[in-house]
This record gives structure tokens, sequence and C-alpha cells, in this order.
């Protein structure tokens, strides 16, 4: 069993059996010498109160917030705590007597559950925050609230008491109170922090519990199918990278658009509309958090985005929330001392308090490198997290997108093997889109001039879980928005980019090329060849040939294109068949015929004017 805060509670527990031979001994005066005075003395008793042993805290007058913590059992002088009985709960007379539907309250000391217990509470806690099978087995059914100290030892703690309580209690909650000062308890909220019982059984309730681990049910009943037809459907938000209850993930290369897109549809989701040719679900309420952008940038980018589409402050109401991470602590897992991963468990709550206030539907963390300072390369770490967020996402009912950075790739297309870090990432996610930008060959085809075509890239289904591969990828383009916030005279003001889709149209003749039939091909082919199959060959390229019976005068780049698409469909359908064969510079290449023309004789094909393979 492994758990983020590095306690094994199965090693521990069987550490905790294993008596030393020789206990050492220590008296008070170790303590007393050095002017410690012993404050309070804790006794920890059997059922049926026979006392065990006793925890004892001492405090300097001259050094406040600070106390030393000594444990054992007195005969004649006190025993170090291996020595004393098998560890048992604290007050656990008073827990065995409990109603069981009533909450445990766990705390972090005995001064605390004393605390809680003068207020009317059920309370525990183990000496040393060391737990034991007895412990554990003394809390089995309780619903269990732990009470998390404000500081890291008692995040540690919680961690290590969750991880043991999960599977024998009947609930656990992890409650992290507010207004607490760094290093401060329940005892100081309730003393210092204007904090009440009522207020913390508020909490209490609106806080779920921590979801118990799933285990293997060796009395699951067979399976028995159900009419498809009663199925549950899936709640597709804004179709196809946005789901409840699931992540996503959207990678690309720096200054690739991803930021833009993402304002397009956080905008286009919070108004309902079909700003980028995706209908909505319905008008939805959208968490959208930059951890790059400070929030003036943030500013500029949505207000040009909803001039641009002509929005008004109507369209979006109340349902669009925007918050800048620059400046901020905004970081969900981090690395302990040992370089293994800690989810920061409170940030993670305050997540869920917040979609469960403002109703939320879509949430948005931009970038994911941001939101975190664990390895991306560590698959464990990053499974941790991601697997984190979308526990968030079940409860919350909401979609989750994690903007993600991908490495340069080899070629000039990337894919989800691109994603930069750990495979973990895009495992987790549910739906991975990949941002490539516009290549040479397709701004040819679609008729783009090489200097404009940076501006243009396309969203790839790099991993489609839930829905069958797109036939296409979706188009988009950058453009300039002027804000007009200049000072004037030569001060025209910023210029942000905003996204529109962009929507690749054929003309008639590129239409009429895509849907040339088996028939049209044997006409067109039925005399001369072979011909050419690369359309960089100088003369003799099928295309050109094709071109010719088609009628087609004046080819464009977008038509040769078009022409190249239509050869290179034949050949996958059988209509030509491609083989190789020595030209004229005596080097092979590639060639197409109709499938019952006999390829050329040995020595090569010749084609008056080709000049080269």
């Amino acid at each position: 069993m492994t758990t983020i805060s590095g306690d094994d509670f199965n090693r521990r527990a069987t550490t905790e059996r294993q008596a030393p031979s020789e206990p050492r001994r220590y008296t008070e005066n170790e303590l007393v010498a050095r002017g410690y005075v012993c404050r309070a003395q804790y006794d920890y008793t059997a059922v049926d109160e026979t006392t065990l042993y006793a925890v004892r805290r001492y405090e300097h007058p001259n050094i406040p917030n600070h106390k030393e913590i000594r444990q054992g059992r007195e005969e004649g002088d006190w025993l170090e705590p291996d020595a004393r009985p098998a560890r048992v709960p604290y007050q656990w007379p008073k827990l065995h007597a409990a109603d069981p539907t009533q909450p445990v309250y766990w705390c972090e000391g005995e001064k605390d559950v004393e605390t809680c217990m003068r207020h009317g509470l059920v309370a525990t806690t183990a000496a040393g925050q060391v737990l034991t099978p007895i412990i554990v087995k003394a809390l089995r059914g309780f619903h269990v609230v732990v009470l998390v100290d404000n500081d890291s030892k008692g995040e540690e703690n919680a961690e290590n008491a969750v991880e043991a309580f999960r599977h024998y209690a009947a609930s656990v909650r992890v409650i992290r109170l507010p207004r607490l000062g760094r290093g401060e308890d329940i005892t100081d909220w309730l003393d210092l922090r204007d904090g009440t019982i009522e207020e913390l059984k508020r909490i209490v309730e609106a806080t779920p519990p921590v979801r118990a681990q799933e285990t293997l049910d060796e009395n699951a009943a067979a399976f028995t199918p159900q009419a498809t037809a009663t199925l549950a459907q899936r709640e597709w938000l804004y179709k196809p990278a946005y789901i409840r209850a699931n992540v996503s993930v959207t990678a690309g290369a720096g200054a690739r658009g991803k930021s833009t897109l993402i304002v397009a549809e956080a905008l286009a989701m919070a108004s309902g509309k079909p700003l980028l040719g995706i209908t909505p679900s319905a008008p939805l309420r959208v968490w959208y958090v930059n951890l790059e952008d400070d929030t003036n940038e943030l500013k500029r980018k949505f207000n040009a985005a909803m001039a641009s589409r002509e929005l008004t402050p109507a369209d979006i109401a109340d349902r669009l929330y925007v918050e800048s991470g620059v400046g901020r602590e905004i970081v969900v897992a981090i690395e302990d001392f040992k370089r293994r991963a800690v989810l920061n468990h409170a940030l993670l709550d305050k997540i869920r308090r917040i979609i469960r206030k403002r109703r939320i539907d879509v949430v948005i963390f931009d970038p994911f490198v941001s939101l975190h300072r664990v390895s991306e390369n560590d698959n464990g770490a990053i499974d941790l997290l991601v697997k984190a967020l979308a526990g968030i996402a079940q409860e919350a009912n909401c979609a989750m997108m994690l903007v993600h950075h991908t490495r340069k790739p080899k070629g000039e297309e990337g894919g989800v093997d691109d994603a930069r870090g750990a495979s973990a990432l895009v495992n987790a996610a549910r739906y991975v889109r990949v941002l490539n930008p516009m290549t040479t060959d397709e701004s040819t085809r679609l008729a783009i001039a090489d200097e404009k075509r940076g501006f243009y890239f396309r969203a790839v289904d790099g991993k489609t879980n839930l829905t069958p591969p797109a036939e296409s990828s979706e188009w988009y383009r950058l453009e300039g928005f002027e804000l007009g916030n200049g000072r004037g005279f030569e001060d025209e003001g910023d210029n942000v980019g905003v996204v529109t889709r962009f929507v690749v149209t054929a003309t008639p003749e590129q239409d009429r090329i895509a849907h040339l039939t088996q028939m049209d091909f044997a006409a067109a082919f039925a005399v001369g060849g072979p011909w050419r199959f690369d359309k960089q060959a100088r003369a003799g390229w099928a295309g050109d040939h094709l071109a010719l019976w088609l009628g087609m005068v004046d080819v464009t780049p977008a038509d040769k294109g078009a022409l190249d698409r239509a050869i290179r469909n034949a050949v996958v359908r059988g209509w030509l068949t491609k083989f190789s064969a020595v030209g004229p510079q005596r080097k092979p290449c590639d060639w197409v015929k109709l499938a019952d023309v006999a390829p050329p004789a040995q020595g090569g094909a010749q084609v008056e004017g080709d000049a080269t393979c």
C-alpha cells in the first residue's frame, strides 16, 4: 500500500508490535533541569478504564508556543514509549460508549480532544499520531471527522489518518477550518478565531466524505444486460471537448493559439452561442483560471473576444468567472524533501467548495504545468495529480479542461505522443486534442499564402475514448483585434489576438474532383500511360492528365492539391495501381496505371519531356 505522505500503515503497525528488549528510562528531571514544567498529563486507558500509559506535555515559561511531549508509563521512572502496552485510542471508554450515528472528531493532540469534549463532542487521537490496528478498528463503523492542524505536519498526519480509517469507518471527512493562522488548531479556532460548534457542524455537513478506495467485491452479482435505450446518456456540454465528470486535455506548442481558442470556447459556453460553429448544450457556468497571464491581460483577451463577436454583458450574465494565478500560490501538488508527490488537499478542497458555491459546469486550468511543482516526467506523480482532479470533476459533475504544452514534434505535425512530460496525463484524460499549425502542403491545398499560414491551426482529435475519431479536423484562424484604447495621435492602442472558425470551402472543380467515381477514372485513364504518381514530376503527372480530361484550364495550387488527393484515393481504392519502375534518369520512380494495364517493359517507362525523377 502506498500513500502520498510516505506513511505505510501496515509497516508501522508491524513495527509497533516489535517491543525492544532493553527499553530506555528517562526521568522528569531531564526536562525540569532545562526549565520545562509539566503542564498536563493525559492518561490512556483500556475500555475498562485501566490506565495503560500516559502522555505528558511540558512547556517552558521563556519559550512561547513550544512544547515537549513525553510518552510512557510510570514504574519508578518513565519508560520510553516502545516499552508500554499496545497503543490505544485516547478516551477509549467514551469512544466505546459513543453513539455510532454521531461523528467522532479525530484530533492531532490530546489537548484538542479535551477541547472538543468540553463542547459536547466525541473526540479521540493517538499518542504521537502513531496508528495501530487497535486504534483503527476502534473507529470501525463511525463517521470520522479529521480536524487538520494548519501546518505541513498536520497535513501529513491527516493524510495518514484518512489512509488508515477509510477502509473501516462508515465515512471519513477532512476538515480544514477557516481563519486559522499557521500552526493553529481546533482549540485556537474556538478560543481565538471566533469559531463555534454550530459553525463547525455546518462545515462538516457541507463537506463531502472521502471516497473509500474501491476494492474487488467477491459477492458481486453477475452482469445483467439491459436494453440499450434505457442506459444513461453521456452529458456533453460542448462536444467533443467538454463532458461532465471527465477531464480533457488541449495540447499544443507555445504561441500556437491554445489560450486564445480556450477564451473563445469559454465565451461560447457561457453565452450558449455557437461562436465557433459548435452549439453548447445550454448557457453554462464557466470558471477559467489562467496561471500565466495577469488580470489586465485577461481583461484584454476576454473583452477583445467579446467585442469582436458583439457579445454584451447580458449574453454571459453571471456565468463566467475569470481568475489570474500570477502572484498567487495556486499549486495543487508539490514534492517533499524525499521527492515524493504530495497533494495540497487544502487547495483541492477549496476548488471543490468554489465549484459547489458557484454551481460551475466547466473548469479550465491554463496551463497545467503551472498548477503543480512535481516532475512532469514522473508518471506516478502526474497520475496522482490528474486522478485527484478527475475525482473533483466526478464529485462535482463538471467538465474539466487542462491546457498543456507539447514538445517540438519530429515532423510538421504533432500528436498525443508529443505532449510534454509523463504519459499519465494523456492516459488519465478522456479526450485529448492537439493543436497543429498549417503545413506547407495544407497551405498550398487551401490556397493560403505561405507568409499567412502561421495564422492558421487545426485541432486534431488525438484521443477519443468517448467519441469516434473525427473524419476531419477543426480549422481555426488567428486575427488581430484593435481595442481602441490608445491615447490618440500615433498611439492606436493594443492589438489582441482573437480566434475564429476557418471553414474550408471547395470550388465547384474541387468538389467535382472529390466525387469522381471508378467509372470516371476508367474513362480518364483508358488510353495512354503509365503516369507519374508524384505531383512534383516535371511532366507526365497523373493529376495533370486527370485535369486535362476534366477540361480544367487554369489549375490553382488548391486544385492541384485536390487532384493529388484524388489520385492517392484512387490508388487506395484499387482503381489505379501504383508500381515502381526506372525512369529516364535511370532512377526508380513511382507510377500509376489502370489495374488491367500491364507494367512497362524492363528498362523503364519513357515519358516525353520528363527530365528527372
